[in-house]
């Protein structure tokens, strides 16, 4: 059995040591690593599973963490989630939220516990697909009831969108409902397919038939009925849809479910959502052109950014930015189509207004580049690496060998530019891994869970039970 814990009582304690030994840290009085070590002895002895000090931002907060970890027998506790009011725990029977003064906010141990949006949390009571239900912040599980009151078994749940949630119902079909606030489901009738609400409407199939998708609003009635064969979410005012009238091609359509400038010079082979004015089109088949690659669209219908003969894989504009490859080189733009970078390599999304960029004279180095005002270039850093990277999570972003980042990850990067492999990764090894939150990374492999700080080293780890 562990001796020595630290309780939340020893937490005053050693209060004002920690805020010593944090501002030191920042002054660079101190080295992390011999400090490391020294807390690890005030914080634990002689345990099954070994924690340590993931950050240095907030000494006392993380003591404090731990003291509530080893006091409620936890494997972790995390960060306090702000809007919910309470800490994220894992304890080896399951999930569980619980306050500061170590209080549990459920008789349930969670098989799968998501991090909240709001009051709500995604969580699932047992191993089988079809246990899922939300808990709120007062621990009370929300989910569809049938009319005795017994909770029907969801094996789909989305986030509220716009004060509604997608369900769908397991062992039945037509499955799919929208779950309010309240327990009750909107519809009467269970549909086949559906989509979030979006700008007060959402999409939905009412038939297993082809041409049976629409549009409902809030109050389940159908807003915009085109019999169309497929459709996407509402967004800046124009959703794409596809119809058999229009020959089975992509067009645009507003709230009214009137058609944009339509005409067949505005038929869409794939027709993406408006993101910062502009929508990624590829043009169809039968209209002759030279090139079919993509290019943007204004909602009038009228202007074109690019045109499919200049370009032929794009992304959609985020943050006033989109990355395009022509012929053979790699360009970011902004809305105004505006050349803000160019080189022959394959340019990758690190974050908002973040991107990877290899240099033009030696591939092998990597620039870590933030766009400024959708104008200007500054390089925070570079470093030398035959990894390709993908976005940043938080403090962390994934590293690969492989472009197309199948396989296994082999190592990290932070955002300070500090490149480590965990001890546990090798080439071979497929591993799940979640990066960024609580400012720790874990990796799942053979039914184990190892996680690890920012400097690669494990935090704790146990086994998975099947």
């Amino acid at each position: 059995m562990a001796t020595n814990k630290v309780s939340l009582d020893d937490f005053g304690r050693v209060y004002k040591r920690m805020l010593e030994i944090g501002t030191k840290l920042k002054q660079g009085a101190l080295e992390p690593d011999k400090v490391l070590d020294g807390l690890q002895t005030i914080i634990n002895k002689q345990v099954s599973f070994t924690p340590r000090l993931e950050d240095f931002d907030d000494p006392h907060e993380l003591l404090f963490r731990h003291a509530l970890c080893q006091k409620i027998g936890a494997l972790f506790v995390g960060r306090l989630e702000s809007d919910f009011g309470w800490h994220r725990v894992q304890f080896r029977t399951g999930w569980n939220f619980c306050d500061q003064q170590g209080n549990i906010l459920s008789e349930h141990r969670f098989y799968e516990l998501d991090y909240p949006q709001g009051i709500f949390a995604r969580a699932k009571l047992t191993d089988k697909n079809d246990s899922w239900v939300f808990i709120d912040n007062q621990g009370k599980l929300l989910a569809p009831c049938d009319l005795a009151g017994t909770i029907l078994p969801v094996d789909d749940l989305h986030y509220f969108s716009e004060g509604l949630a997608v369900v769908k119902i397991a062992h039945i079909n037509p499955a799919y409902n929208f779950l309010q606030p309240d327990g009750k489901l909107l519809l009467a009738t269970n549909v086949w397919w559906a989509q979030d609400f979006s700008e007060g409407l959402a999409v939905v199939k009412t038939s297993n038939q082809r041409d049976s998708i629409c549009f409902i609003d809030i109050t389940g009635q159908i807003s915009i009925l085109g019999d169309y064969l497929e459709a996407k979410n509402f967004s800046e005012g124009f959703a794409a849809v596809k119809d058999r009238i229009c020959d089975e091609s992509w067009h645009y359509i507003d709230h009214q479910g009137r058609k944009l400038n339509y005409d067949q010079s505005n038929l869409y082979l794939h027709a993406n959502n408006f993101s910062n004015g502009w929508a990624r089109v590829t043009r169809t088949n039968y209209i002759k052109s030279n090139g079919e690659g993509y290019y943007f669209i204004s909602k009038t219908g009228k202007e074109n950014l690019l045109t499919a003969d200049d370009n032929w894989e794009c992304t959609d504009f985020k943050d006033g930015l989109a990355i395009i490859e022509i012929y053979g080189k790699c360009r970011i733009i902004n809305i105004l189509g505006k050349t803000i970078i160019e080189t022959k390599h394959r340019i990758l999304i690190a974050g908002k207004c973040l991107f990877w960029v290899r240099t033009q004279t030696n591939e092998k180095i990597w620039s870590l580049i933030k766009i400024i005002d959708q104008e200007s270039i500054e390089v925070l850093y570079q470093i030398e690496s035959e990894n390709y990277y993908k976005p940043f999570v938080g403090e962390w972003a994934k590293a690969t060998n492989q472009l197309d980042f199948d396989g296994s990850y082999i190592n990290y990067i932070d955002q300070r530019g500090k490149l480590f492999s965990s001890k546990w990764f090798t080439d071979q090894d497929k591993i799940d891994c979640h990066p960024g939150r609580e400012g720790l990374a874990v990796e799942i492999f053979n039914n184990h869970a190892n996680f690890f700080d920012r400097f690669g080293r494990t935090v704790f780890s146990y086994k998975i039970s099947s």
